[in-house]
């Protein structure tokens, strides 16, 4: 075993460092030590540290899961790697371009070049994706405008057909009516029901406000049940309204909700 001082990684990852390992030696320039001695996972699988010299300058190159590995690589092999991946315009990291350095100045001046060219298309990836992300965000941008102008425009719409029903209307409701009260009068006028008309008998599906304007149905009456039907007096009594013709008794029942707010001949009984 040899005491050596290695250029590796600070646990930052980024920035180099140099610090004295006990390093186990393969051949004259490969050398290795359990990456778990090195980075204190003492309970994990153990892995090697790949340490590689050249002119007495020691580099950690990373970890190899196989010790076997290891003792298969020679300095050409490692020389090889560094060639092949010049060629390909691959990325080399700080610590290998020590060791490019140590070997000679021509292989460090390819390896810079190549590490700066694959920075330099990673620049300029950035610079796409900031460009698109800008793009997106603009159009995400004018997508909402364009959304609440179109709500904007909805709601003024509908404004302007609510003020016109209250005004087509405004013999069937009572006057002043609450922003909730205007709601329920809405709904509930134009609400849906199916009918069932005993002269001549037939089924009708159409809305109250229909009933009122096309099958002149034109009287309210409400009446108010105070006695339950067992007789006992009821604690609130419960009113229930019906809309019908004039000649009508009573005609159908409406939700009460709804009956307190028209004024079509309101006849209480």
């Amino acid at each position: 075993m040899e005491r050596v001082k290695v250029h590796t990684f600070h646990s930052n990852g980024n920035d180099v460092i140099c610090k004295y390992m006990d390093v186990e030696r393969v051949n004259e320039n490969i050398l290795y030590i359990a990456a778990n001695a090195v980075y204190g996972n003492e309970n994990s699988k153990t892995f090697y540290c790949l340490i590689a010299e050249y002119n007495s300058t020691f580099v950690n190159l990373g970890i190899i899961s196989n010790l076997d590995i290891i003792k298969d690589y020679t300095f050409d092999k490692i020389l090889e790697i560094y060639n092949n991946r010049i060629k390909g315009k691959y990325y080399f990291n700080k610590v290998d371009l020590i060791m490019c350095k140590a070997i000679s100045d021509k292989l460090y001046e390819d390896a810079l070049t190549s590490r700066n060219y694959v920075l330099s298309q990673r620049a300029e990836e950035d610079r796409k994706n900031q460009e698109k992300r800008r793009i997106e965000a603009q159009e995400e941008k004018t997508k909402k405008e364009q959304e609440k102008a179109r709500k904007k425009i909805e709601r003024e719409e509908k404004k302007k057909k609510d003020e016109l029903f209250f005004i087509e209307n405004s013999d069937v409701l009572k006057d002043n009516l609450s922003s909730f009260e205007k709601l329920t009068a809405i709904k509930e006028l134009n609400k849906l029901y199916q009918w069932h008309f005993s002269e001549p008998e037939r089924i009708i599906t159409c809305s109250i406000l229909d009933l009122i304007r096309k099958h002149s149905y034109c009287k309210i009456t409400s009446v108010t049940q105070e006695y339950s039907k067992s007789g006992d007096l009821l604690i609130t009594p419960k009113t229930y309204y019906y809309i019908g013709t004039a000649k009508d008794s009573l005609g159908f029942q409406i939700p009460a909700k709804l009956g307190k707010i028209m004024t079509l001949n309101e006849n209480n009984q």
